[in-house]
């Protein structure tokens, strides 16, 4: 190849390499990886919610277990965040170590967006809400029935209030008051999170359902229709 090919060909690489420094520079702020940042972000001692409506406010919904400590430990959290700056940026500031066999749920209380993430070696799993696990009445509250044995249940209304309750088989919440291997709830016995509001006897349309189980290390959710 001549000294006058050699030296064109040099000047379309440099060209192509300023073309290629140009985009880097007016590339959006991403992560090092080159990734976009999550939605769902889980540190060591706190959980960053992103995508949540301006100036609005998300519940963390927080189950893990430790199997490494020396009494097998259960540890559930339940927190409000509120988007104070405006930046669709909610960080939850936990008072513990998150450990590593967890599932965090984080909700926007004012669109419904749900996020969910666990830790990198989490042995939680998602399963299906089980289809047939919200039973309707029209005369009494509705209820939520799971065979299992232990679970926490989560209900938010955005807009209007969010609820749980941690019922176990057999135990004084569990509404058919027997130890048979199903739990129920009875929809009217969930305790208020954030409002002074009383559960509602009903579901409604796009009401949110979250489902823990610390034993099995299973989770589920449903948006009800």
């Amino acid at each position: 190849m001549s000294s006058r090919q050699n030296g064109k060909s040099d000047c379309i690489r440099t060209g192509v390499a300023a073309v290629v420094l140009a985009i880097v520079l007016l590339a959006p702020c991403v992560r090092a990886s080159g990734l976009p940042l999550p939605d769902l972000s889980i540190g060591q001692d706190q959980v960053v919610a992103r995508g949540i409506h301006s100036h609005g406010t998300a519940l963390l919904a927080l189950m893990a277990r430790d199997d490494l400590s020396l009494n097998r430990q259960i540890r559930q959290s339940y927190l409000l965040g509120t988007d104070n700056a405006g930046t669709g940026t909610v960080t939850f500031k936990m008072s513990y170590v998150i450990p590593t066999n967890s599932v965090v749920f984080v909700v926007d209380l004012w669109t419904g967006k749900v996020l969910t993430g666990s830790p990198t070696g989490s042995k939680f799993v998602q399963i299906t809400f089980p289809s047939n696990a919200l039973q309707r009445s029209t005369t009494d509250p509705d209820r939520v029935v799971l065979s299992e044995q232990l679970v926490s249940l989560v209900l938010v209304r955005p807009k209007a209030g969010e609820w749980f309750l941690q019922n176990g088989d057999g135990g004084t919440s569990d509404a058919d008051h027997a130890r048979d291997g199903v739990i129920t709830w009875s929809l009217d016995g969930l305790t208020p999170l954030g409002s002074f509001l009383a559960a509602p006897t009903h579901v409604t349309a796009n009401d949110i359902l979250i489902a823990l189980n610390p034993l099995t290390m299973e989770y589920a959710s449903e948006v009800t229709q």
